[in-house]
This record gives structure tokens, sequence and C-alpha cells, in this order.
């Protein structure tokens, strides 16, 4: 379940996201690097506004191949004849002809990394909203591009401290003790401010009862240059941690995991898998 608690920082960017659909702008594009939060905020965004739409749909966009299966499952969804067809053309083309002929819905494309490719998703109708999230540079002609930014201190200190546990929903974080904010500062800091790399390092220190100084710590000796690491390293030594927590309280779960990284293992490191 989706927890908008965890979502830091990122209210101006929802309001105009909504603003902006409100003003006659149809399609509207989350840019950004891995982990920085786009598909949160997609998330965020369809959770408060689902009462604005008759339907929201939602269809990773990865590949076409991948954006064409979802559609086709997407008439299953909207309850279309045509999704009973062996042709999976024919279920495409109903989701398609549906969306063109219905006012009010809103559909999410996640991970469009190749916007040259999903064009034709995204120009077949001129009612309802598409939201994208991706890395890829802008596409002239798709949309209006909102570039995703990472955390300031004090908003990645804020959901580092929510998610692990020491700072509660409503709670100030003045409020915290200065040791502890400064070691979490500290943290934020070298973890650039990216929301997913914080929310498995707070996730982390809850499962595994450390402090944020021994997270930090961790986190130095998973890392062969600190000094000279990239924005994916980090999130990758986030995601290692993570696993091998779980490897610690969940062997059940680990093994789950692999098996669900084996049959889809989009963008997760070779040697957690």
């Amino acid at each position: 379940l989706w927890d908008p608690h965890s979502l830091v920082g990122q209210e101006e960017l929802l309001l105009t996201l909504r603003d902006s659909f409100l003003e006659g702008e149809r399609v509207q594009v989350l840019q950004g690097p891995a982990g920085i939060g786009k598909t949160a905020v997609a998330l965020e965004y369809a959770r408060r506004h689902r009462s604005d739409y008759r339907v929201i749909l939602w269809a990773r966009a990865r590949s076409v191949e991948t954006l064409i299966s979802d559609f086709s499952s997407l008439a299953e969804t909207l309850r279309l004849p045509e999704a009973q067809s062996p042709y999976m053309s024919m279920s495409v083309g109903a989701t398609l002809t549906w969306l063109a002929n219905h006012d009010d819905w809103l559909l999410i494309l996640d991970d469009a990394n190749d916007l040259a490719q999903i064009q034709t998703y995204v120009t077949f109708s001129e009612r309802g909203h598409i939201l994208l999230t991706t890395q890829a540079p802008a596409l002239p002609g798709v949309g209006v591009t909102r570039t995703v930014y990472r955390l300031s201190r004090a908003d990645g200190t804020t959901l580092l401290l929510r998610q692990a546990g020491i700072l509660t929903a409503g709670v100030h974080l003045g409020r915290v003790a200065e040791a502890e904010r400064e070691e979490a500062e500290r943290l934020v800091a070298f973890l650039r401010g990216q929301p997913l790399a914080l929310t498995l390092a707070g996730a982390t220190i809850a499962a595994s009862g450390i402090g944020v100084d021994e997270y930090y710590r961790r986190l130095l000796q998973t890392i062969e240059d600190p000094a000279a690491t990239t924005q994916q390293a980090l999130l990758s030594a986030a995601i290692q941690l993570s696993i091998q927590s779980l490897a610690r309280t969940s062997p059940t779960a680990l093994a789950l995991l692999r098996a669900a990284a084996f049959l889809h293992p989009v963008e997760i490191p070779e040697e957690v898998m």
C-alpha cells in the first residue's frame, strides 16, 4: 500500500502538475535519474486526485513490448469485449479507442525511457491526461517536462528519519536530538538527497535496529571509492545493505525477491540477484 508520508519535499511539484492539467495541458513528463522519486510523485498525484477522474490507468512503458502488453491488459480493466480476443492487437486497439472516445481519465506511463518509440501511445487522443515518468532527456512534442530534483538537506533528513521510525509524521525535525539529526544530515549529503536511497536506508535502519551512524559506516565499507562514486553506485550500495538486512531477518522473503528479480530484472544489480 502507498504511504503518502513517505513522499517528502514534492508539494510544489504536485500542485504544478494539477494546475497545468486544469489549464489545458494534456501530457506532462516527470524527468530525472533513477531513484529520484518520479514514480512516487506519480503515485501520490493519482492518490490525491482519484476522485477527479473517471478512471486511473497505469502502464509500464520501459519498452514498446511491455507497453503493448499492458495496454492489452487495460482492455480487461476497462471491461472491453475485445479483452477476450486471442489477438493482442485487438485488445490494444480497443483500449486506444476507449481512451480516444472518453473524458476524465488519467493514464500514467511509468519508466518511459525511450520516448520516441512510445510517442504513438501519447499522441493518440486529445482527451484525458497523460503523466509519464522517464530518465530520458525531454523529447520535443511530448508534453511539458517537469524535472524531479533531489531532496534538500532538511527534506532528505525528514524522509530518512521517518523511514527509520525515529521521526513520526506531523512531528517537526527540530524535535530530534541534535546529534542524531547531524548524523542523519551527513548520510543525506552522502546519498545526495536521492529519495529511493534514503527510503532504503531508513527502512534498513529500522529493520536492523542499528543507528544512523552505524549504517553510514557499513555503507562506506560497501563502496569501493566513496570519494568518486556515482549516484547509481550509491543507490546500488543502499540496495545491497537492504538485501543483507533481509537475509538476516527473513531468508524466505529474500528467496522470493531473488525469484522476482530473475523473472523481471529491471535495473537490479547483478550481485544481489
